[in-house]
């Protein structure tokens, strides 16, 4: 991939699983060898990040270096869409491969976290190496991040509630994240439509 800029050439070799460009950028074939606007923003964005990634990259955490790896990834469908005739919006079809594999990321985070009361976005979105407004995005049309939070909270309690033998239900809630037994037990009362203790 190539950067144009009045002559001179950037370039970006971008170094990964035949795999995953399957998974994450499908029309990967199409951008070998392509020569993109360096004028075009994203173009701009995947040069600065590119080059941060190289200053900085060794030194960062495994996960937040496939974090910004993906990142780098996104850029470009939006600069394929920059010399494309018009067509679909760049939050459409082009990118909807990055973004179910950054839906999975934050979903099995989440997964991983449910027990921790501080979850919230941005601590998401910080552990993950993603914007707070790009979590949100990931879950736009569909129930908001920390419903989909809660909903992961309420069927691990439900679960967990079949099986408890002797703990009482404000441990396992407790366990799961809920600060609040009452709250637990009205949001419990209104998933299910039993309270907790009729599991």
């Amino acid at each position: 991939m190539r950067a144009r800029a009045a002559g001179n050439y950037s370039h970006a070799l971008l170094d990964f699983g035949l795999e995953q460009a399957q998974e994450l950028l499908p029309q990967w074939k199409n951008q070998v060898g392509h020569t993109f606007s360096a004028q075009h923003p994203a173009s701009a964005a995947l040069r600065g990040l590119a080059r941060w990634m190289l200053d900085h990259g060794p030194r960062l955490p495994e996960d937040a270096r496939a974090g910004f790896a993906s990142s780098l990834l996104a850029l470009i469908p939006g600069l394929a869409q920059a010399d494309a005739a018009p067509g679909p919006s760049p939050a459409s079809p082009a990118r909807a491969p990055m973004a179910r594999a950054q839906r999975r990321r934050v979903e099995d985070f989440v997964r991983e976290n449910l027990a921790d009361t501080a979850l919230d976005v941005p601590m998401i979105a910080r552990e993950l190496g993603l914007s707070v407004r790009y979590v949100h995005k990931l879950f736009a049309g569909g129930p908001g991040v920390m419903q989909w939070v809660l909903e992961q909270r309420l069927q691990a309690c439900h679960d967990e509630l079949g099986r408890r033998g002797t703990r009482s239900v404000s441990s396992i809630a407790y366990g799961w994240g809920f600060a609040s037994p009452s709250h637990f037990s009205r949001a419990f009362r209104r998933r299910f439509g039993i309270s907790p203790s009729q599991v």
